[in-house]
């Protein structure tokens, strides 16, 4: 019993007519910001109200509390009001059913769950996850309860019997998961359904990749100016070049800044020019640019511009751009620029990037799309005589290596060499782009060409020179 008192935090002394919600925080049950609950809400009946999909018996693991007061309860209610009697379930039949249940029959909102954005795939977390939500409120009810009881034992009870309530079918039987396995492969080589794998459409690094594959966490480390935001942005606007939709969180750079690198990238105009356009650049080179950029125009790339964003809040505009625009995956630039959970404002940084890391895995399967995080190294490379970045050198935590599906770096062997060493002008444009990790896959390097003045990254399809051809030549290998 005292272990049970310990667990529940102090119980508030405030009126519980003036308490409305408290500050718990459970460890079994985390409350996620209620527009993300919106979104879980609309997709479960999504899966419900779309003809292509029988809803079977989804409809009897789901509760009735899990559906906010409105329109969503009340959706709810006309579905399963159906389903009691098999009839068919779409737009039309549940919009007639809410008309006779006398509820306000919302034809917009209901159009939108039948749009087709919706998968059968994944309904178990979202139902997971309301009725997480829902096992959070009764227990916080129970405890304003407990204010004017003060019942200690029946606190106790109380919250037993509300913990102990099913949030059971996310397991699933192994031969079952496998028959859908087998079923999506055949799909995939019969061409009934695409094969979603996200290539960086670098050639080099796609040999050891192959691609970025959906709920892969991937890192992309590298210390400063070593171009791993240049790479990022790179990859980025290869997909959305070859009309792969993706998204780009800039938290480091605006906008601007941004669309200074990328008009840089696709005119090939040394960005200097962008520093001061009325004495570097003139109006036939404006022309010039604008003619240029319009290589993106149709190109599926959303930029994503919110200062001090947290994970929460990055899962909430994956979801909107998931729904509205299919993107496959999304860069954010970078791990070290994302603020922290709100229940970890006051934990030291190494547990709040822990948390971060988990969080972004989470997302990752929880919305089936892949991720690449850029981010800083320690400085520990500068202090070893091999200055190559392995997994041991990201930031702040060791969660990060664990986490990880996929870790690249870049690395430019000319930083480290001095000013008057005859290499340097050789390998000045050489990128190392280091796979330590892969899983299910290779490992090594591939290699890139980097024009720097441009913020842009080409494969290299040359041989790096032996010392002999460097001392006879001082040919650049590019």
């Amino acid at each position: 019993m005292m272990s049970f008192l310990r667990s529940l935090e102090a119980i508030p002394k405030t009126n519980p007519n003036l308490l409305t919600k408290t500050t718990m925080n459970h460890s079994d049950f985390i409350r996620l910001p209620q527009e993300l609950y919106a979104e879980y809400q609309d997709k479960l009946l999504g899966i419900l109200i779309c003809e292509t999909i029988k809803p079977g018996d989804i409809v009897l693991y789901l509760r009735e509390d899990y559906f906010d007061q409105g329109i969503r309860r009340d959706t709810f209610r006309a579905i399963r009001s159906l389903r009691a009697e098999e009839k068919p379930i779409n737009v039309l039949t549940v919009r007639a059913r809410m008309i006779e249940m006398n509820m306000v029959a919302d034809a917009y909102f209901l159009a939108n769950l039948d749009s087709g954005i919706f998968t059968h795939e994944g309904w178990k977390v979202y139902r997971y996850e309301l009725h997480c939500r829902y096992v959070y409120d009764q227990i916080e009810k129970t405890k304003i309860e407990f204010l004017k009881h003060q019942d200690v034992d029946r606190l106790y009870n109380e919250v037993q019997e509300i913990k102990a309530l099913d949030a059971d079918p996310i397991a699933t039987e192994v031969h079952q998961l496998l028959v859908g396995f087998m079923v999506g492969l055949n799909d995939v080589l019969t061409g009934a359904k695409e094969n979603r794998i996200t290539p960086t459409y670098h050639s080099n690094t796609d040999s050891l990749l192959t691609g970025f594959k959906p709920t892969e966490f991937v890192i992309l480390g590298g210390r400063p100016a070593m171009g791993k935001t240049t790479l990022a942005l790179q990859y980025a606007l290869n997909q959305a070049m070859n009309k792969k939709p993706v998204a780009f969180f800039t938290l480091e750079m605006s906008t601007e800044q941004l669309m200074t690198r990328l008009a840089s990238n696709l005119a090939e105009v040394d960005g200097e020019v962008f520093l001061d356009v009325r004495e570097r650049m003139s109006g036939d080179e404006f022309i010039a640019i604008s003619q240029q950029i319009d290589k993106a125009k149709g190109a599926p790339l959303h930029v994503v511009d919110v200062p001090g964003i947290d994970p929460t809040r990055i899962e909430l505009e994956l979801i909107k751009l998931i729904n509205k625009h299919k993107i496959e995956g999304a860069y954010i630039d970078y791990l070290q620029l994302i603020s922290p959970l709100l229940e970890d404002k006051n934990k030291p940084r190494i547990e709040q990037m822990t948390n971060i890391s988990k969080y972004i895995k989470t997302i990752c399967k929880r919305l089936n799309i892949w991720i690449c995080v850029v981010s800083s190294l320690s400085r520990n490379v500068e202090q070893r005589d091999s200055k190559r970045p392995k997994p041991s050198d990201l930031r702040e935590t060791g969660q990060l290596e664990f986490d990880a599906d996929k870790i690249l770096f870049v690395y430019r062997p000319a930083e480290y060499m001095e000013d008057n060493d005859p290499q340097k002008r050789e390998l000045i444009d050489l990128l190392e782009i280091l796979v330590r990790k892969n899983r299910n896959g290779k490992i090594g390097t591939a290699m890139g060409r980097i024009k720097l003045q441009y913020t842009k990254v080409l494969d290299f399809n040359g041989n790096i020179p032996t010392f002999e051809e460097k001392i006879q030549t001082l040919k650049a290998p590019f």
